[in-house]
């Protein structure tokens, strides 16, 4: 769980498990979650419609804000496994 609305420097898992992200309202902190299979990712945090997907070799990427040119930012993978991203209520 994160608590601020923006995250200070790049943040990288790995997991072969479940990943439950809980982010506040509003955050800012471009946010890049690959994945095997797209419905190893659910997304219901208040973002979400600004989420872009695409495909990367023969894994699923979806990412909020630029990922690519950004200093701070969080990166989850998982292969197998789901990602969750939810906003704290």
């Amino acid at each position: 769980m994160l608590t601020a609305a923006k995250f200070r420097g790049n943040l990288n898992a790995d997991a072969q498990r479940d990943v439950h992200m809980l982010l506040p309202r509003g955050f800012e902190t471009p946010v890049e979650v690959v994945v095997s299979e797209p419905k190893d990712f659910v997304c219901r945090a208040d973002f979400c419609s600004k989420i872009k997907k695409d495909r990367v070799n023969s894994w699923y990427r979806f990412s909020y804000g630029d990922v690519a040119n950004a200093s701070d930012r969080i990166r989850v993978e998982s292969e197998g496994a789901q990602v969750t991203l939810d906003t704290t209520q």
